[in-house]
């Protein structure tokens, strides 16, 4: 019995599911049929459905040419003076992933857009960018923090995230100082590999000499 209650848990089962007593004692297991909804609890639940809908939006994208479709849930947005904090589900290719997006009061009154719309186009842009939508523990200098990010820090990952706003002109355009490394600096894990590698070619060596 619960290895089937477990089976059902983890294929999205919600409802609590009753076992008949009168069969278990013969050994069969039989689930007493839910009870029905109060009109009140049917109410309820078309008021969450509604309300889910509306948080729900289909929305486009271009990678490589081609127009794709993901889709974008609000699930809350906090505003407040300095800006708007917006936590979303975003479902493309049959993979959903949650992001906290961190939009200041400066970019919203700059794009003189809703923070929906700013999401909206700052997840389309990312999608764009091919950005991994999953990130986990500790992060290269590379990656972009996707999971959870203010619009500036996309603003100073990529130099051509204003495209994504018709060009208009960002708030953070003129104060960010951008960084491309050409050069490199000092020690890396490459140095340690090549090392490694130069060492093992050493002792092959000595214990194979010709």
């Amino acid at each position: 019995l619960e290895t089937i209650q477990k089976k059902l848990d983890q294929r999205g089962l919600r409802e609590e599911m009753v076992p008949s007593e009168e069969d278990l004692a013969k050994g069969v297991v039989e689930f007493l049929p839910c009870r029905e909804l109060t009109e009140e609890e049917k109410e309820q639940k078309a008021e969450q459905r509604r309300k889910i809908l509306e948080a729900t939006k289909t929305c486009a994208t271009v990678v490589d040419g081609r127009t794709e479709e993901f889709t974008l849930f609000f699930e809350n947005i906090y505003e407040s003076n300095g800006g708007a904090m917006v936590d979303c589900v975003v479902t493309k290719d049959d993979v959903a992933t949650n992001h906290r997006i961190i939009i200041g009061e400066d970019y919203l009154k700059a794009l003189n857009l809703s923070a929906e719309a700013v999401t909206e186009r700052t997840v389309a842009f990312l999608l764009a960018k091919k950005v991994d939508r999953k990130t986990e523990g500790l992060l290269m200098s590379n990656q972009f923090p996707i999971n959870y990010f203010a619009l500036s820090t996309v603003e100073q990952h990529f130099d051509d995230f204003s495209l994504a706003f018709e060009e208009k002109a960002l708030p953070g355009e003129d104060k960010f100082w951008r960084f491309n490394r050409i050069h490199d600096y000092g020690w890396s894990a490459d140095d340690r590999f090549k090392q490694q590698q130069q060492q093992q070619g050493q002792q092959e060596r000595e214990a194979n000499p010709v």
